[in-house]
């Protein structure tokens, strides 16, 4: 039996990202019953693929309409907030909002606040979670093949989006720490791209150090003055690993008795991105313990406006965010 079957499901947003969640929600078993887009030239191919659902241009129309087991937040970051509460008071029993959760922190605690309220569960797609080398190397991070890690590195080159890129590979150190963030020192990307999306947004690269409570380091590179695929080392007190994730070359090295020994490869076919994000919703929805929760969301958007907060400081700060850093709001996608 499918994974979802018997669930009914509605997606907000029909763009790129929207389609990736229709066909999740296709592949899973779950009947979509509605969808909602604010270009009317996304009706006719919707009601085509989904001849039995209803398509909105308003989606407060669908929510007070509509009564979906899962809901999907596909928009751009400055809507999720109001969409995640309406659908907490419509007490949807799912919910899965695209990263970033949100533009600053006080819409981010509104969100759970809404979700606590109705008894909502708020779910983040950090699809990186649902890749299986992701996976493995958790498992490598939590049983001691490389001892305790103690430095996470991620390196993007020629790259914008904090919020969107950089929130998946920082919600990624946490879980290979085991530790929270307690400070940061962060300088933002004044290249100046402009945002693919519309000038409305803004969502530039940058760097970023963290210091962890174990006394664990993290680095979040994202420059555009180099132009490389994403790299990543994960170095503990016995071994390391490195991955050149979008070659998909992964490396386990461990060091013991002063010799180096190259176990095996983290090799294994990726998953599109309609499988990780089934994956991460068919745990969401059975309420399990691989799906990013909301307060997971929270903790990933302080970590990257810390960056902002930090660079317009000129200063390490503390974290999680307080007083006036919580209402800082950056336009993300």
């Amino acid at each position: 039996m499918s994974a979802l079957f018997g669930r009914t499901a509605a997606v907000l947003g029909l763009g790129r990202m929207g389609q990736n969640h229709l066909e999740s929600y296709r592949m899973g078993g779950a009947r979509v019953i509605a969808a909602s887009d604010i270009r009317p030239e996304t009706q006719e191919p919707f009601e085509s693929a989904h001849p039995e659902a209803r398509w909105y241009e308003d989606w407060r129309e669908l929510l007070a309409k509509e009564t979906p087991d899962l809901l999907s937040i596909v928009t751009n970051g400055p809507s999720h907030a109001e969409m995640v509460i309406a659908a907490a008071q419509a007490s949807i029993p799912v919910i899965m909002c695209e990263k970033p959760m949100a533009t600053s922190i006080e819409e981010a605690e509104a969100m759970l606040d809404a979700c606590k309220k109705s008894g909502s569960r708020l779910y983040i797609n950090f699809t990186l979670r649902a890749f299986p080398a992701f996976q493995q190397l958790i498992r490598y991070a939590s049983d001691g093949t490389i001892g305790e890690v103690r430095l996470v590195s991620v390196f993007i080159g020629g790259a914008r989006g904090l919020g969107c890129v950089g929130s998946h590979y920082v919600d990624m150190m946490r879980l290979l720490i085991k530790s929270e963030p307690v400070s940061i020192h962060g300088r933002l990307d004044r290249t100046g791209t402009p945002n693919p999306r519309g000038e409305q947004f803004r969502d530039p690269g940058g760097v970023a150090v963290y210091e962890f409570e174990n006394g664990a380091r993290g680095i979040l590179e994202m420059f555009e003055d180099y132009s490389l695929p994403p790299y990543l080392v994960v170095v503990g007190t016995k071994g390391r690993i490195t991955a050149d994730i979008a070659q998909n070359r992964w490396q386990l090295e461990v060091y013991a008795d002063k010799e180096w020994s190259y176990p095996s490869f983290l090799v294994d076919t990726p998953p599109t991105l309609a499988e990780g994000t089934l994956a991460m919703i068919v745990d969401a929805a059975h309420d399990g313990t691989m799906a990013a929760t909301g307060p997971d969301g929270l903790t990933a958007l302080h970590m990257i406006l810390g960056i902002h907060a930090a660079d317009s400081a000129d200063r390490s700060i503390s974290l999680p965010l307080q007083a006036d850093e919580k209402k800082i709001i950056v336009p993300m996608t």
